[in-house]
């Protein structure tokens, strides 16, 4: 591998991982403040959550309020299902 050709892939890694960072950073954050109190988000969105900023009221919620299981079971039934009738489709020939 010549000097420029090791220099190009070095270029593309790093725009690589520079983009990687982009995509996953504001995914961890969202869930980094998913632990935190209202309060501590705005004041500090940045943040870890700590001790005195840890906080599962909004599972709570989540879990009183919705029906959230009945969802994620019918998500796990219709998923399977949707993916096999695509794998169906994709070698379904018409006219043979």
């Amino acid at each position: 591998m010549t000097v420029e050709q090791r220099a190009r892939s070095v270029g593309v890694h790093l725009v690589l991982i520079a983009y990687s960072a982009l995509a996953v950073g504001p995914l961890l954050l969202v869930v980094m403040n998913s632990f935190k109190t209202r309060s501590a988000i705005f004041g500090a969105p940045l943040a870890p959550p700590d001790a005195s900023t840890f906080s599962l009221v909004g599972y709570e919620k989540v879990f009183r309020a919705s029906n959230i299981l009945t969802y994620f079971s019918n998500s796990l039934i219709v998923t399977p299902s949707a993916w096999r009738s695509c794998c169906c489709l994709a070698r379904w020939r018409p006219g043979r």
